[in-house]
């Protein structure tokens, strides 16, 4: 009797933002369509794939202790492979051949698509697959596999112009660069055909989806997917607030699909500080912008993501920012201390906070954010909402953690609400109970 021939098994890491998630999602769909399957425990796997981030100091370290550890996990049987994917290759390919040997492929992010390629080849495999360009927009051609259930990133960019002075985005992923609208509009409606509710657009900077193609920005391409068919809705990430126009405020009153919430970081509120990171935008116009934005879409929740201890970010500066936060709060909001990056004119600024004075500005920052959310939050008990119901509770079928449109993905809070429904669908919810970060409430 002929003995079936072993699946080979490969396990996946998937480190740094939602746009690396969605490349290692591609990339799992390239070892799914090379009829590799996947298996949750590495000790089982014979091929481990890593998608790193190089973003901030904190994650490189975090991509070198993670490969170290493949390392390690490879040298345990013979014939096990060991690829790094991500923008740690874009920016140190030359550094993690000669620091692992062991690496069988160092694939950035725009060979993603060649990965089924070199898997296809016979030993010995190259290590490099060329150059490694920058930025990597799917085409609709390539295999996704989906590790989120019933919400999905969709991305709609990738790269960045902005050249903020702390930033290696552009030095890493490359210029701004858009997928077609044609490319995004099929890929909608794969996600919609495979049950998706919720599609959260993402890039590094959606306000400039669109520059250089045909087709409109980031309001027409709105406008088309909110047009397809089916029971989701639209969440906007990463917006920078330099570029939200009349346009993309007047979409949320014509978009019923679209979640009343805008993702838009500030980084700094002291125009000094602001000067200093090449952000375009000035206090006085973040002092209009958010007002208006309370204004003209109801009930919307905002969230953005500030820097403390920046070059130039004294005590006066640092007290401008918490007056600022005091007087436009956010529903939603993420700090980090500033991380000097080799290569990025911010490390060359003299002024950074020292590490514990910039540690302690971080957390006064965030118990500033959680007095500031709870009362937000709070004056939401008794209003009803819908949310997207993720799962029930361990052992319960009425108890389930869910999300309003209030609530992005992996970055924010969750809504814990208590009644029969369905796993994947909205459901009308009553807010019952408020905290700094999540919610309760009730189907309805």
């Amino acid at each position: 009797m002929a003995r079936t021939k072993r699946i080979p098994l490969a396990g996946v890491l998937s480190l740094g933002c939602s746009k690396n998630l969605v490349d290692t999602e591609y990339l799992v769909g390239g070892l799914g369509a090379g009829g590799w399957g996947l298996v949750p425990d590495r000790e089982h796997a014979d091929l481990l794939l890593i998608n790193t981030c190089a973003f901030i100091g904190p994650a490189v370290e975090e991509s070198h202790e993670a490969i170290a550890a493949a390392v390690a996990w490879k040298g345990k049987r013979a014939g096990r492979l060991l690829v790094v994917a991500g923008c740690m290759v874009n920016r140190f390919a030359d550094e993690l051949a000669t620091r692992y040997p062991a690496l069988d492929l160092l694939l950035a992010p725009k060979q993603i698509p060649r990965l089924g390629e070199w898997l296809a080849l016979q030993p010995p495999r190259p290590k490099r697959l060329g150059s490694p360009g920058r930025a990597f927009l799917p085409s609709g051609t390539l295999d996704r596999s989906l590790t989120t259930g019933p919400w999905a990133y969709l991305k709609i960019s990738d790269g960045c112009s902005n050249c903020c002075h702390y930033c290696l985005i552009p030095s890493i992923r490359g210029p701004h660069a858009s997928r077609s609208r044609a490319a995004v509009l099929d890929e909608a409606r794969a996600l919609i055909d495979a049950g998706v509710r919720e599609l959260n657009l993402v890039g590094q900077d959606i306000t400039r989806f669109g520059e250089g193609r045909r087709g409109g920005g980031l309001a027409a391409l709105v406008r088309a997917v909110a047009s397809l068919p089916g029971d989701f809705r639209i969440r906007l990430l990463y917006l920078h607030p330099e570029r939200i126009d009349e346009e993309i405020i007047g979409l949320f009153a014509e978009t019923p699909k679209l979640c009343a919430y805008l993702d838009i970081p500030i980084q700094h509120a002291s125009g000094r500080v602001l000067e200093g990171m090449n952000r375009r935008s000035t206090r006085p116009e973040l002092e209009k912008l958010f007002p208006t934005l309370r204004r003209r879409i109801p009930g919307v929740a905002l969230r953005t993501t500030v820097m403390v201890g920046y070059p130039g970010e004294g005590k006066r500066e640092f007290a401008e920012l918490l007056a600022f936060l005091r007087a436009h709060p956010f529903e939603n909001l993420g700090a980090f201390v500033f991380s000097p990056q080799p290569g990025t004119k911010a490390a060359t600024l003299p002024g950074a906070a020292p590490a514990e004075e910039a540690e302690a500005r971080y957390h006064a920052v965030m118990t500033l954010q959680a007095e500031l959310a709870s009362d937000l939050w709070s004056s939401r008990i008794g209003k009803t909402t819908e949310a997207l119901l993720l799962g029930p509770e361990p052992g319960r079928t009425t108890i389930w953690s869910a999300r309003t449109p209030w609530q992005a993905p992996e970055v924010d809070g969750r809504i814990r609400v208590r009644g029969r429904g369905e796993v994947g669908s909205w459901a009308a919810v009553r807010v019952t109970a408020a905290g700094a970060y999540d919610l309760e409430g009730k189907i309805i």
